[in-house]
């Protein structure tokens, strides 16, 4: 399971070590968590949806549309990289909250989609708010939970199932029903209920638990020091207190005869000489006038300067946390140097790009061979029922030290992989929809794993970094496989050239696996090298 995360805190000179609640509020952030993947991931997921009849109505090419979507997630994960500096500088809810209100205004921009371009730039900067709003999720709950972190993960797993399974049949309806527009419209507003979620994003500090052993011990040694110097300590304490009373008393009378004797001191204005009260009101009132004066320019002076200095130390500030967030980015980068982390990184590129574009090609290769957008759109929802078990079972059993997640990892790959390739052959309805069931599962084995491998190789505390890094490297992958797959599909003219493609560059990631125990070895010998 890796090591443990504890924080050390001091209350009143009593050494408290804590550890992750397991528990708790933590199922109300894993809930927040189900909200926000069930409905952001449906700008990502449906994309061939939403948008098919709009670029096959202007010809758009098939490298063009997968620029689209791939520019989209290069930008998503991309911001991964910096999800731990952001979210260490601000936190976990001010950074998903912010993310997800940018994701819906950029997402209504799209009411107003009229060419290629104009989805092209709103459609990224949807992938930038997206990757900020939802990456944190993940980090989150790694902090909340140890003992059941596979049990939590299923809650954003089954958010993702969600949207899969009721995403495309809703937006079909809406389609139908409202045009681009009016769908476009909708789901902006139903996007916006993940800031709900992201509100119950509560800094884990806040639900920290004691371990109990440290606590008693630490509780011991303080009793016993007490009792040792109790009986001076205590005569100490009342002598302080006594003398702390008689300053407060004699401090107390001194101030109420200075202003006994000040409230009936008469102005010197109007003491030497015999004056009408009116003349006496007049003067000090001139008086008054000309020492106002003085204070307003003064505390107007004094205030244009600290205003000028507040306003530059802020500026400090916000140039300081710019450079923590950039130091943060580079030093998580250094984690590549571990030949483990680059097994992890490159075995998801080739899963994770190969599935997003085996995907995005399913609703386009089905319309060519005659079936309808709503015949893909149910496709895609078994293909959602099936990711729903297999995640939902597959998080749960990795709790269990027999189950063996690596295998289990590499056979939902394997299964990927060979079912892309088998559904370019197809052309009747039936057989598609099994093998989509069938790639189902193994998108489920996948998406659920890969994140609790992360930890689990490389420890607790190297998640931010790993997590980083593989969304950088992730993101800039999909700039250049996307495109060659739209290629090789516009080149060859066949739909069926451009799966296998996608199979063959999944079945990779396994390849790479295969060399992780290597991999460790070499971690290993390295740190005892060092450590010599």
């Amino acid at each position: 399971m890796g090591p443990k995360e504890v924080w050390v805190m001091r209350e009143g000179g009593l050494k408290v070590t804590t550890k992750a609640p397991d528990g708790g509020w933590g199922w109300m952030v894993a809930l927040g968590s189900y909200i926000m993947m069930g409905l952001l991931p449906v700008i990502s997921l449906c994309y061939p949806i939403i948008f098919s009849r709009f670029l096959m109505e202007r010809h758009v090419s098939t490298t063009t549309a997968n620029w689209i979507l791939n520019l989209h997630l290069f930008l998503d994960n991309l911001m991964g990289l910096f999800a731990g500096p952001l979210t260490k500088e601000l936190g976990f809810r001010r950074v998903s909250v912010s993310g997800a209100i940018l994701t819906c205004l950029c997402f209504l921009a799209l009411v107003f989609l009229d060419s290629t371009w104009y989805l092209l730039v709103f459609y990224s900067l949807c992938g930038v708010f997206v990757g900020v709003a939802y990456k944190p999720c993940f980090l989150l709950l790694a902090l909340y939970f140890d003992r059941r972190r596979g049990l939590a993960n299923t809650f954003p797993m089954a958010g993702v199932c969600t949207a899969q399974l009721v995403g495309p049949p809703l937006i079909h309806y809406l389609l139908d029903e409202y045009s681009l527009r009016g769908a476009t419209l909708i789901l902006g507003g139903i996007f916006l209920n993940s800031v709900v979620g992201a509100c119950l994003f509560q800094p884990v500090e806040w639900h920290l638990k004691p371990i109990q052993d440290g606590e008693v011990q630490e509780r011991d040694t303080l009793h016993d020091t007490q009792q040792h110097h109790g009986n001076n300590k205590k005569i100490g304490e009342q002598k302080t207190y006594e003398n702390l009373k008689r300053v407060d008393v004699s401090q107390s009378k001194k101030e109420k005869n200075l202003l006994r004797h000040n409230e009936y001191k008469r102005p010197h204005d109007c003491e030497s000489v015999l004056l009408k009260p009116e003349q006496c009101d007049f003067l000090v009132s001139k008086i008054d006038r000309k020492n106002n004066q003085k204070i307003k320019r003064e505390t107007t002076h004094n205030d244009d300067k600290n205003s000028q200095v507040l306003f530059v130390s802020r500026l400090r500030q916000v140039f300081k946390s710019i450079l923590r967030v950039c130091r943060s980015v580079l030093t998580d980068l250094t984690i590549l140097r571990s030949p483990r982390a680059m097994i992890i990184v490159a075995g998801s590129i080739c899963s994770i790009t190969g599935y997003a574009n085996f995907q995005a090609m399913v609703p386009f290769a089905m319309q060519r061979e005659g079936y309808t957008l709503a015949d893909s759109a149910w496709c895609f929802s078994i293909v959602a029922a099936s990711n729903f078990i297999t995640r939902l079972v597959a998080s749960w059993l990795s709790d269990y030290r027999w189950f063996n997640t690596r295998l289990a990892y590499m056979s939902g790959v394997a299964i990927m992989a060979v079912s892309s390739c088998v559904f370019g052959f197809l052309t009747r309805l039936v057989w598609m929809q099994v093998v989509m069931c069938v790639w189902g599962v193994g998108v489920g084995m996948v998406m659920s794993l890969y994140i609790l491998l992360m930890p689990r190789v490389m420890g607790l505390d190297n998640m931010p970094a790993i997590y980083g890094s593989q969304s950088l490297l992730l993101g800039l992958s999909f700039i250049f496989v996307g495109p060659l797959v739209g290629v090789i599909r516009d080149a060859s003219g066949s739909y069926c050239v451009a799966m296998v493609f996608t199979g063959v560059w999944m079945s990779v990631c396994v390849v790479m696996w295969l060399f992780m125990p290597a991999a460790e070895e070499w971690d290993r010998r390295r740190g005892g090298e060092t450590r010599d």
